[in-house]
């Protein structure tokens, strides 16, 4: 007796495609798995950055500090890095604890709870003791004054390379394909 099996190639193709795709669709529901090796890429994007002042293949290093305001901080945090006055920034971008992760199925949130900074309200024809949050970050973006220091040069929010998505994408692709493929 004799025993003949065909197999049509292009289904076999399609099916174990298709299985493929379900699995995709099935990990896409939920990334947080992942999460964890994101936060260490993007962690190690942002002291890169610090360590760096800015400075990646697509940018350039942050701007010098303003003459005034260098003096100003020479004076109250002397030797104190840009964008790093009281290291907390720094700190809870690069994972050392302190910034507010947030994980959801399908996305990731990193937050800072740098505090805002005091300010004095300086009333017209004199002064008050009243003080007001003040957005430091929006301080930094747009170069003002701060809470009586000297005014600062404006700077860019702190941004993505585009190794650090490069990485990001990876972590997504390998989780998304059970696999290892772009590393």
């Amino acid at each position: 007796m004799e025993v003949t099996l065909a197999l049509d190639g292009n289904a076999v193709r399609r099916e174990a495609l298709r299985q493929v795709m379900l699995r995709i669709r099935e990990r896409m529901l939920d990334l947080r798995p992942c999460f964890d090796e994101i936060l260490n890429a993007v962690y190690a994007h942002e002291e890169q950055l610090f360590r760096q002042e800015g400075a990646t293949l697509d940018e350039p290093r942050w701007d010098d500090l303003s003459e005034s305001y260098r003096t100003w901080k020479d004076r109250h945090a002397p030797g104190m890095p840009i964008l790093q006055l009281s290291q907390k920034l720094r700190r809870q971008l690069t994972g050392e604890g302190g910034a507010l992760i947030t994980r959801q199925p399908r996305w990731l949130l990193i937050e800072t709870d740098v505090p805002l900074g005091w300010g004095s309200v300086n009333r017209a024809q004199g002064r008050s003791t009243a003080v007001y949050p003040m957005d430091l970050g929006a301080l930094h973006m747009t170069g003002r004054r701060a809470g009586g220091a000297p005014e600062m040069p404006a700077r860019p929010p702190i941004r993505t390379s585009d190794a650090e998505a490069m990485d990001v994408t990876d972590v997504l692709a390998d989780y998304l394909t059970d696999s290892r493929i772009t590393r």
